[in-house]
């Protein structure tokens, strides 16, 4: 719900399908059931957005004490794509121009079937507000220029925050290349947002994984461990627009006990992937 405006502001730069859902927290240490006002607010809040190509979905939490459900989150908005391919994406990112066209485009020159290919869309991140919306990039050469500038406001997504989270995209070729290009650095931190075909195998998001960190690298891990094999797209990115952290994020920064419950989990999980598709010599229980 915190960033609903920022929601409003990215559905200008959206013109096919798209699937939300809304995490809707409450202050109540008992039980919460007053949706009425919740969704005549969001309602209000989404006025402006055409929600006839739009399937928006509010989770509504208990109590105080629930844990941010960003898995079940993730799941809920894929099983309610109806369209061939889907993009994974935050509701604080925009989307380059004409996104669903150019990529068509590169789907028709692959003559392999798309079914364990994940299309990774490189992410970038405006580091201030940005007061003039003219200045998005409405081409790829107009982003290289902006992120070329001294002072710019512009930067490849937590490059400063967590390096490793992107890396393996190669930024530096990208920059110049024209065709997509298959990633050749993966590592277990590698976090990118994707391009997937929607077909039944996909796997989904461990819903383990509650509050903020670990959810997208383990789905990354276990596609990564289901065979699926990462393709750069090289005319089409991503741009996260800055806003305030959420509750959640802050809860992961600053309680050491929930980064060391999302660290077991982690272990767990990865445990779970050994033996599911047989990697390594730990392949029987």
């Amino acid at each position: 719900m915190d960033r609903i405006n920022t929601l409003t502001q990215t559905a200008k730069y959206w013109s096919g399908p798209v699937c939300v859902t809304l995490y809707v927290p409450t202050q109540s240490t008992e039980p919460d059931t007053n949706y009425d006002w919740k969704r005549k607010y969001i309602k209000k809040k989404l006025h402006g957005i055409n929600t006839a190509t739009w399937n928006i979905i509010a989770v509504y939490a208990n109590t105080v004490t629930d844990e941010y459900p960003i898995s079940y989150m993730r799941n809920l908005a894929e099983r309610l794509v109806k369209t061939k391919y889907m993009l994974l994406l935050d509701a604080d990112f925009i989307i380059s121009p004409d996104f669903t066209k150019k990529f068509t485009e590169v789907v028709a020159t692959l003559s392999s079937t798309q079914d364990k290919v994940a299309f990774v869309v490189p992410a970038f991140e405006y580091l201030e507000e940005i007061e003039n919306e003219s200045l998005i990039p409405q081409t790829k050469d107009q982003l290289k220029v902006q992120l070329s500038t001294k002072s710019s406001n512009l930067a490849p997504f937590r490059i400063q925050e967590s390096p490793e989270a992107h890396r393996a995209t190669d930024y530096d070729m990208w920059y110049t290349a024209k065709k997509p290009y298959v990633v050749e650095m993966y590592t277990d931190k590698y976090e990118p947002y994707l391009v997937l075909r929607k077909w039944n195998n996909v796997p989904s998001f461990d819903e383990r994984f509650t509050g903020d960190g670990i959810n997208k690298v383990a789905h990354i891990m276990e596609l990564k461990a289901a065979g699926f094999q990462f393709v750069v797209l090289t005319d089409v990115w991503v741009i996260h627009l800055p806003h305030k952290r959420k509750q959640f994020t802050e809860k992961l920064l600053q309680d050491p006990l929930q980064r060391l419950h999302n660290r077991l989990t982690r272990f767990e999980f990865v445990a779970d992937l050994i033996f599911k598709y047989k990697l390594g010599p730990c392949t029987a229980r």
